[in-house]
């Protein structure tokens, strides 16, 4: 026997199992061995999965009663209302209504039921919207089940948005909602997300209609730093619908250069969860006009995405891919454009390689020697250049690696104002990049700098950093991809943080 202790937070979730006697670890003797056991559980919720995992433990216990959860509101998108039902203020599960099984609404009244299984005993429920406690209530299960009846109805207001650009076309835009009352949230869901994340709605068309609960709201509307941001205040009030109209004007010209970012990340990476489809909302919101998919060993595609928003003014992608090996973080180049395989391991691409000189070959190489922007991703230039072995003695670096880089890593940029080999970033040491990238420059190294944000979640994830490279149409619909990768291994690169 044991139990399972679990430490999560918004990205990732830490399991350690633990025996009735309290050990975490086990010591095998050879040719002793060790077992451990796991069930899954399909269900459709928390409750249901306890419930299961009870009946697994105890065939011969009866299955918990159905009890029943009423509230009374005119909410349309229950995934934004969130059941939280505790016992003894020990929370025994949360879940998004819109997510449950077995949910029905009556439209006169407007009565939203849901079915849980919980075993007999005293809880206490509490309904989220959008991260406000709505109502709570207390209630009993008994052996032939139990309700949770919400006092109260739960009318929230609307907001009505249209933006436009200067001409009054649509502009995909990001829209910022901060509560201006105390203690006030607001909480779509987690960065993960698509097109509500946190207190942001991303918008590929400038349209939006959203549930929001009562109350005024500080509002940002923005379109990266190209454009003028709007800064206004809305009251939202329950049961009405609040215009928010208004224009983003484009105050920085930018002839012949488009803004992008070489470097994203979503679910297909492997190493995160974020939605493919708000990492593309993300970009184009922020005004990335070319956005190659780079996600971890594997070859990608953002092009479904930008089919499917309807924003290829707006945005150009191509196939790419982030080869990932060891050591780390030093081993990881990304690579574009590739040819992308579907119903191919990988899409098509390349495995990592033993070694960093060995990788970096082989990805150069990939699809026939086809001609390919090769980037060298948060390096240290001092392991990578001179210190192959990383003993701290000089030695002629990862040299048979050096012909194919085209351009490399060198943020974080703002520590260019403070130039120096050794910084200090939330009190940890670190080797400052970039200044030693100059001086990589000065000793005749001919790789050029980019900026990117590694961007692995959809919360302000992508641009923040942004190159701009030249261009001879600043139509992302026109944008010809390989005369970008000639004019980054030329160095025809404008990196920033927002100013152009």
């Amino acid at each position: 026997g044991g139990k399972m202790q679990l430490n999560s937070d918004a990205r990732v979730t830490a399991i350690k199992y633990e025996t009735d006697a309290g050990q975490t670890q086990v010591t095998l003797e050879p040719e002793q061995s060790f077992v451990l056991t796991r069930h899954l559980y399909a269900s459709s919720n928390v409750f249901q999965t306890h419930s299961l995992s009870r009946n697994l433990l105890d065939a011969a216990k009866p299955n918990p009663p159905d009890t029943w959860v009423k509230f009374d509101s005119t909410i349309e998108d229950l995934h934004d209302c969130w059941l939280e039902v505790s016992q003894n203020e020990s929370v025994l599960g949360r879940v998004s209504l819109g997510s449950l099984m077995g949910m029905h609404r009556q439209r006169k009244p407007s009565i939203v039921q849901v079915t849980v299984r919980l075993e007999p005993g005293e809880y206490n429920a509490k309904l989220y919207h959008c991260g406000n406690i709505a109502s709570q209530q207390r209630f009993s299960v008994t052996s032939t089940g139990g309700e949770i009846d919400f006092v109260g109805k739960v009318i929230p207001g609307r907001i009505d948005a249209h933006i436009t650009d200067s001409l009054g076309d649509p502009i995909p835009c990001k829209i910022e909602l901060k509560p201006l009352a105390e203690g006030a949230m607001l909480d779509f869901g987690p960065e993960t997300a698509e097109f509500a994340v946190r207190n942001l709605i991303y918008s590929p068309d400038g349209r939006i209609e959203k549930e929001l609960p009562a109350g005024k709201y500080a509002v940002t509307i923005s379109h990266g730093p190209e454009f003028d941001a709007i800064f206004t205040e809305i009251n939202v009030t329950s049961g009405e619908s609040t215009d928010l109209s208004a224009k983003l004007i484009r105050t920085v010209e930018t002839p012949g250069w488009v803004s992008s970012d070489f470097h994203s990340h979503s679910t297909p990476s492997g190493d995160n969860t974020g939605s493919q489809l708000g990492r593309v909302l993300n970009l184009v919101c922020e005004n990335i006009e070319f956005a190659p998919c780079t996600e971890h060993n594997r070859v990608s595609t953002y092009q479904p995405h930008i089919d499917r928003l309807g924003i290829g003014q707006f945005m150009s992608s191509v196939s790419g891919i982030e080869l990932t090996g060891i050591p780390l973080p030093l081993n990881h180049q990304n690579a574009f454009p590739l040819q992308m395989k579907p119903r191919t391991q990988d899409g098509g691409g390349p495995v990592a390689g033993p070694d960093l000189e060995s990788q970096i070959e082989r990805l150069a190489l990939w699809n026939d020697r086809s001609e390919k922007l090769l980037q060298v991703n948060h390096p240290d230039p001092g392991w990578m250049f001179y210190d192959k072995d990383g003993d701290g003695k000089p030695d002629a670096g990862h040299e048979r690696a050096f012909p194919f880089m085209d351009v490399m890593e060198v943020h974080a940029i703002d520590n260019a104002l403070s130039l120096g080999p050794e910084g200090k970033r939330e009190g940890a040491a670190f080797h400052n990049r970039i200044f030693n990238w100059l001086q990589l420059l000065n000793q005749g190294f001919h790789v050029y700098g980019v900026v990117n944000t590694d961007a692995h979640y959809n919360f302000h994830g992508s641009g923040w950093l942004r190159n701009w490279i030249q261009s001879s149409t600043d139509d992302p619909a026109k944008i010809d991809h390989m005369e970008l990768v000639h004019a980054a291994k030329r160095g025809r690169i404008v990196m920033s943080n927002g100013p152009f």
